[in-house]
């Protein structure tokens, strides 16, 4: 899905919004009518004292109050004096508005459930009358006067309970009112999106003039929010003697390294094509000895170089995957066909935010899937200086079309149809082209992928022939890979386990380049339930070897 920080942005804070300036005020609603049954509930006894009627309406008030003043903080009004005062005028207000109520429900209470007449005496409040319910009284006859019920409150309140409201009132909301319900996500939200949102490239160099060709610098300031600055300007822009970034408001300091990076893409996305290749370059030799030279039979190139770059290393890998994308329009009218169809695959499926970075001089091995093992891959807000350390090596940024190569080492037996002909165990070496991205670009923010893929999927990719029976002749049966044994020692014989086979990761020994069969948790592929992008790293980097579960080092 495209991403559109500012839209999202707009839609988290409202809500956040509606949910803050909405519980207050239902709070509140809550919290009278759960009073106002109380003070004008029908006794016989004693009304409601003044400290208790102060205790009540202090604690409305204070709720009121807050829930008024978190209105006005909410939608912006951080100054605490016009909040306090609409919180504590609303508070009066609707204290003052509870006498008359609280008589009128009374009265209509009195007329229609118990059919009396309304009295007003005197000394059943220190305020003065009140209004009594006479029920069953005979008229005229002054010695049955029925039974006389009032209410709790009879609506009046004493100067210094108007005071004590008023203090709850105006200290709720001084105390409250930027007091959040519930914390606001919208930030780390908001920072989760813009980790692998795509940039806008050259667009977002500041002022004039505009940069031509890639050349871009960019501020090497650390900013309050612990990241490099990272604003680009065009390379051709004269700055005056502490000229301010646009975006970090610090004086402009220029990064003080840029990296030289070899631009390639893959020339073709069809992957029976490219599978095709590496079955024909395939290795395969006997168990127990060492591994042959790899042959490049088929000749065919899979990368293509498209250009170069130059990178400040404080750019994210989007910055500078936005930066390649804009020089790759220039390359699809190349007149090399080759190149100009290899910028035309990577605008059409190239991923805007993950990238992979070569190390060493692996440009003279092209016509290998793997041109080299040591390989990173960059993701979004990714800092160039950070994933690429110096060293002096040649870097090559490879766009990520959405296909992964995965060195496949296996066994197999093989038995002829010739009887006479004895069978053969061999190892074999493969590198096996995998989807991990979309295969269709997305219409409306072309390249807004990282590379993932279920483990299911993968296994699937990955699943080899059917375990064939002894009595099968002229078929291939898979068998674990066995590594060199030393001279003298004879190779186990691989026979097939009933219940197949498992792939394991393994890192390659620097001597020998062959697997070290160290078994580590996470590494077996069954295991995997969905690879994310660090996963995926580690099979660009590692090879998958097919072991016999049964067999445990």
């Amino acid at each position: 899905m495209p991403v559109e920080p500012l839209r999202s942005l707009g839609l988290w804070r409202a809500w956040e919004s509606a949910r803050e300036s909405a519980v207050p005020i239902l709070v509140a609603t809550a919290a009278w009518s759960f009073i106002g049954p109380i003070l004008r509930a029908p006794s016989a006894g004693r009304p409601l004292s003044e400290l208790e009627l102060a205790l009540l309406f202090g604690g409305l008030g204070a709720v009121t109050s807050w829930a008024v003043a978190r209105q006005w903080t909410v939608f912006g009004k951080l100054q605490p004096l016009t909040p306090t005062a609409w919180g504590t005028v609303a508070t009066l207000a609707a204290v003052g508005l509870a006498g008359p109520l609280t008589e009128t429900a009374f009265a209509s209470w009195c007329t229609d459930q118990l059919g009396g007449t309304l009295h007003l005496v005197g000394g059943f409040a220190e305020t003065g009358e009140q209004s009594v319910c006479s029920v069953s009284s005979v008229p005229g006859n002054p010695y049955l006067k029925g039974t006389l019920v009032h209410p709790n409150w009879d609506g009046g309140l004493r100067w210094y309970t108007w005071v004590f409201v008023a203090l709850t009132a105006v200290l709720s909301a001084v105390g409250f009112r930027d007091l959040r319900i519930w914390p606001s996500v919208v930030t780390a939200r908001l920072a989760e999106m813009l980790q692998l949102a795509p940039a806008r490239g050259l667009a977002s160099a500041a002022g004039p003039p505009k940069p031509t060709g890639g050349n871009v610098v960019a501020c090497r300031n650390a900013t309050l929010w612990g990241e490099f600055c990272g604003q680009l300007y065009s390379a051709d822009r004269e700055f005056a003697p502490g000229e301010w970034c646009v975006r970090c408001q610090q004086p402009f300091r220029p990064s003080d390294r840029t990296l030289d990076v070899t631009i390639v893409s893959l020339a073709t996305a069809e992957l029976d094509v490219l599978n095709g290749l590496e079955r024909l370059d395939m290795q395969s030799w006997s168990q127990g000895e060492r591994p042959p030279p790899d042959p490049r039979i088929s000749g065919e190139e899979r990368w293509v170089v498209l250009g170069t770059a130059k990178l400040p290393d404080v750019l994210g890998v989007a910055q500078a995957l936005s930066i390649v994308m804009d020089q790759l329009t220039a390359v699809e009218s190349d007149n090399n066909l080759r190149k100009a169809d290899a910028a035309k695959l990577a605008l059409r499926r190239g991923s805007r935010i993950a990238c992979w970075f070569w190390q060493g001089r692996p440009l003279d091995r092209l016509t290998y899937a793997r041109p080299t093992n040591d390989v990173v891959l960059g993701v979004g807000a990714d800092r160039l200086r950070d994933l690429l350390p110096e060293s002096g090596e040649q870097i090559v940024l490879q766009i990520d079309v959405g296909l992964l190569p995965i060195e496949l080492r296996t066994g197999f037996r093989k038995r002829f149809l010739d009887a006479d002909r004895p069978e053969e165990v061999r190892n074999s070496k493969q590198d096996l082209w995998v989807p991990v991205g979309p295969l269709n670009a997305i219409k409306e923010a072309p390249g807004t992928w990282v590379p993932r893929v279920e483990g299911e999927a993968l296994r699937i990719w990955l699943a080899l022939d059917r375990v064939q029976p002894d009595s099968v002749r002229g078929v291939t049966v898979p068998l674990p890979y066995r590594r060199p044994v030393a001279e003298g020692q004879v190779p186990p014989p691989g026979r097939p386990p009933e219940e197949g086979f498992d792939l394991v990761r393994f890192e390659k020994r620097p001597e020998d380049g062959e697997p070290d069969t160290r078994r580590r948790p996470g590494d077996s592929l069954s295991e995997w339930d969905w690879l994310e992008p660090e996963t995926i790293a580690l099979l660009r980097q590692e090879v998958l070897v097919l072991v016999d579960p049964r067999e445990r080092t």
